[in-house]
């Protein structure tokens, strides 16, 4: 409670300065219970209990995940979760709690299907992350920017033992490495939306991507969420089962398609401007 962030002074100046419901709507979090120590120690561990539950399955493992989002909304104002593997989790754990849910471990299979539409909300998540990532990097980008990785290699943060020898690798060498990046990280993503052998291409050439960065320096659990992403793409028979009528027809699957296509058409306005 006397970090770096203390979360009680932020939800102090957020009673002040949102009064009445205004500062639950903005500053959505447990923690306006409680933010002493006691209370942010034991957000943490009910957060680890969660994801243990979520990795043992069994038929409560969907509010195991909606439990995982609880806890990360509450600890998102205070500490600033804000890097774009952030939202990535958020967005992940959020459609997680439609997933059906899996046997108990030893059996890893699920007790059902997934609805069609959430295997193309996972998919057009990682376009959206490795395009969006590809377009800060390369729009307004010119000739003399193709040694990028010379600097970069070196600047990171965290920067790794491999990442630093191969900050002195030679020039072309590192500029055709950044060209193997710009096709990752524009053209290709688009091949995850082809529910085919081409868009399980897609996911292992980002999949390499991201083993290629998590080599050379250390973005958390960035690489390592978009790789588990990624596996979707091994699925080729559920996403072509969708079928936007059933949005309609009032079943199972019903919510969760209306909830996907909708979240999908707001992502996909706002990516541009993003």
């Amino acid at each position: 409670e006397t970090g770096v962030l203390p979360a009680g002074l932020l939800l102090r100046h957020a009673r002040r300065d949102f009064p009445g419901w205004r500062r639950f709507l903005y500053f959505p979090t447990l923690l306006w219970l409680s933010s002493k120590n006691g209370m942010l120690r034991g957000l943490v561990a009910l957060g680890i209990v969660a994801a243990l539950a979520i990795l043992y399955g069994g038929p409560w493992s969907p509010y195991a995940f909606a439990c995982c989002y609880i806890v990360y909304v509450s600890l998102d104002r205070c500490i600033g979760l804000v890097f774009p593997w952030d939202c990535v989790l958020f967005e992940a754990d959020f459609f997680a709690m439609f997933l059906p849910a899996t046997h108990a471990l030893p059996n890893m299979a699920t007790v059902a299907l997934p609805a069609p539409a959430l295997c193309w909300m996972y998919r057009l998540l990682v376009l959206r992350v490795l395009v969006g990532f590809g377009k800060f990097k390369f729009i307004g980008s010119i000739k003399d920017d193709r040694a990028y990785l010379t600097g970069f290699l070196v600047n990171q943060s965290l920067v790794s033992p491999i990442g630093w020898y191969l900050h002195k690798a030679p020039v072309p060498l590192l500029k055709l490495a950044l060209l193997g990046m710009f096709f990752a990280e524009i053209p290709l993503p688009f091949l995850l939306m082809l529910p085919n052998q081409l868009g399980m291409l897609g996911g292992a050439a980002i999949a390499g991507l991201m083993l290629g960065i998590w080599l050379c320096g250390n973005f958390g659990y960035f690489n390592l969420i978009i790789i588990c992403l990624c596996v979707a793409t091994l699925d080729v028979s559920t996403p072509r089962a969708l079928d936007l009528g059933v949005i309609f027809d009032l079943n199972a699957h019903s919510l969760v398609t209306a909830l996907v296509l909708a979240h999908s058409i707001g992502a996909l306005i706002v990516f541009p401007f993003n």
